[in-house]
């Protein structure tokens, strides 16, 4: 049985599965993500992270090109480590 091939880009391959790699992320960035999010629920007294999103493609002129989930995704993955 042939096994699908696995490309690592953004490309859709004809038999196969995607992959994108690891976004590379900065302690500054870091400490960024985690003070949008403060931000937000001290404004709005609740965790909602489309607003701290908003927020984040607002202030960053330059930077990570990623969706509303991918940035709380990134939060979850800083106090977990």
């Amino acid at each position: 049985m042939d096994r699908p091939k696995l490309h690592l880009t953004s490309e859709p391959a004809e038999t196969g599965k995607t992959f994108h790699k690891r976004i590379r992320w900065s302690r500054e960035e870091m400490k960024e993500v985690l003070w949008f999010f403060a931000y937000i629920k001290e404004k709005t007294l609740r965790e909602n992270y489309k607003e701290a999103y908003k927020l984040w493609r607002e202030r960053k002129v330059t930077g990570k090109n990623i969706d509303s989930k991918a940035l709380l995704n990134q939060k979850n993955y800083i106090l977990k480590a």
